[in-house]
């Protein structure tokens, strides 16, 4: 099995749309440009990692097989990946238009958007994790038994 790709990319989308949050309210408590310009390059390098996590899990979907079950839950995680894509790349499109005109009050309903955004965001690395952790999606079994019948027993572990 190649290097898996995915799990690579999942986790600067999170990381910087989580930031990018707390950057605006920052701006909505102090008014200091710094934080609204931090807000809008974490915005970007978000949606743009969102988008190249739902391409990089489409390739290791291609290369799967998946049982029924496991089908439909990979299904449940592409499509709220997709609704994550297609908000933070509205989200970005309102902020690019906006970012230097936005009221205090629009910029609340942005925030609360954007909130919104990084819930579904959250939900679909959930989801994520439930198809590593119950259904084994994208783990190599045969590969693991190899690997353990090579390497030693951990001193103090030892029956």
């Amino acid at each position: 099995m190649s290097t898996p790709f995915h799990p690579f990319f999942t986790h600067f989308p999170i990381a910087l749309l989580i930031v990018g949050i707390a950057f605006e309210l920052l701006w909505l408590l102090r008014k200091q440009e710094l934080f609204r310009e931090m807000s809008f390059w974490m915005l970007l390098g978000g949606a743009a990692g969102a988008g190249l996590a739902v391409i990089s899990g489409g390739w290791e979907e291609d290369r799967l097989q998946l049982s029924t079950t496991a089908h439909a839950a990979v299904e449940s995680h592409e499509t709220v990946g997709y609704i994550t894509v297609w908000l933070m790349a509205t989200l970005f499109i309102w902020k690019l238009l906006r970012r230097n005109t936005m009221s205090v009050s629009e910029n609340k309903v942005f925030i609360g958007a954007y909130s919104v955004a990084v819930i579904v965001m959250l939900y679909g690395g959930w989801l994520g994790g439930k198809l590593v952790y119950n259904h084994g999606v994208g783990v190599n079994i045969e590969e693991i038994k190899t690997e353990n019948l090579r390497s030693e027993p951990v001193p103090h572990l030892k029956p």
